[in-house]
């Protein structure tokens, strides 16, 4: 454990939605939150996230994005992270030019060792999240120096199901469960939660081990570059004890 929390290095998760942190990368999240400063970027509300029946799209719900929003701030402080919400609008995102040039600033100013996005061939608000999350990174100047980590998911990424890299979340499990039971507005019964546990379960089989989330990585993470070795923090978690 790093205990000088003060110079902490940073790790950003950008996110399309409330409770993408928690259902897709909550295990990771657990397993860094004691040595990074963590940072989670919430790109919409999810103020269309209700069954609807209408044509079209749902109208937009304000009550539901405050409910969304404020078990995302329950969620995060679980793992310590500093949220910020963009109020893009959900079921619309778009890798719009002002968005991309405000996270970039952000990024710049913040110089997180790694990043954490949603899957570039996921549904719609996920894949326009990975692609701001990528042109942010680059407009940046950072890309080449931050590990960007995207999170490969059954039944979101479906035939493009090609993770590179697996982390084992046995130990944090349970964390995980919490964070997600934080999102009340989906997981206001287990079954939802069951799904989710399944899902870690298939992914630790191809991985060898009971849990794992996995994501892919664009950067070689056994190449060197400009005579250091290429960095990997996902490495630094594989001792974690159960907390």
């Amino acid at each position: 454990m790093n205990t000088d929390l003060s110079n902490r290095p940073k790790v950003l998760f950008v996110t399309a939605h409330p409770d993408d942190v928690a259902f897709n990368m909550g295990g990771t999240a657990a397993l860094l939150k004691d040595d990074y400063e963590l940072h989670s970027y919430c790109i919409t509300s999810g103020e269309r996230g209700y069954d609807w029946d209408g044509e079209g799209m749902p109208p937009p719900n304000q009550p539901l994005a405050d409910q969304r929003e404020a078990e995302e701030r329950a969620s995060a402080e679980m793992i310590g992270a500093q949220l910020r919400f963009f109020h893009q609008p959900d079921g619309e995102l778009f890798a719009g030019e002002e968005i991309c040039r405000e996270i970039a600033a952000l990024i710049a100013e913040l110089k997180p060792v790694a990043i954490f996005g949603m899957g570039p061939y996921e549904k719609p608000d996920h894949a326009a999240c990975f692609q701001i999350t990528r042109h942010a990174l680059h407009l940046s100047k950072r890309f080449w120096e931050t590990e960007f980590y995207t999170n490969i998911t059954i039944g979101e990424s479906h035939n493009a199901f090609n993770p590179n890299v697996f982390v084992n979340t046995e130990s944090v499990i349970d964390h995980k469960k919490a964070q997600c039971m934080c999102h009340q507005h989906h997981l206001h019964d287990l079954s939802y939660w069951d799904m989710l546990k399944s899902r870690d379960e298939a992914m630790g089989k191809i991985a060898c081990c009971n849990y794992a989330e996995a994501y892919f990585s664009e950067l070689s993470l056994m190449a060197s570059r400009w005579g250091r070795p290429a960095p990997c923090i996902l490495m630094n978690v594989a001792d974690k004890k159960k907390e």
